[in-house]
């Protein structure tokens, strides 16, 4: 699967409310269309690209205990793993899509969507 295809199927994503509820009460906001879907086909779609991995529904509710990161204190919810310690997330506060340096603790490449990080 590539990055075209993974749009697709979180654009086409039939959305897991129980997911979105538990989102939303984790990290306090309501979460988008696009949150929705890929948290909905997290678990259903691994590895895509040669740099990108879907983290799975248990990392995203959980990131300390998977990650040993508090996005929640970070208010950021994160969903790709992109590999050598950075995540893609939406930052809450700003409303924006970023990477997260884990090493450096450093959000970059701040953008309006989700594709233009991905």
């Amino acid at each position: 699967m590539n990055k075209a295809e993974y749009m697709d199927a979180v654009k086409n994503a039939v959305i897991k409310q129980d997911r979105v509820d538990a989102i939303t009460n984790i990290y306090g906001i309501q979460v988008n269309d696009t949150i929705a879907g890929i948290v909905s086909v997290a678990d259903l779609i691994s590895f895509f690209d040669e740099e990108r991995r879907a983290l799975a529904y248990a990392e995203i509710l959980n990131p300390v205990e998977y990650m040993n990161i508090d996005f929640v204190t970070l208010q950021a919810i994160p969903l790709i793993d992109a590999y050598d310690n950075t995540y893609i997330v939406y930052m809450i506060r700003e409303k924006k899509w970023a990477k997260y340096n884990s090493i450096d603790n450093v959000f970059f490449k701040k953008k309006d969507s989700f594709s233009e990080v991905l």
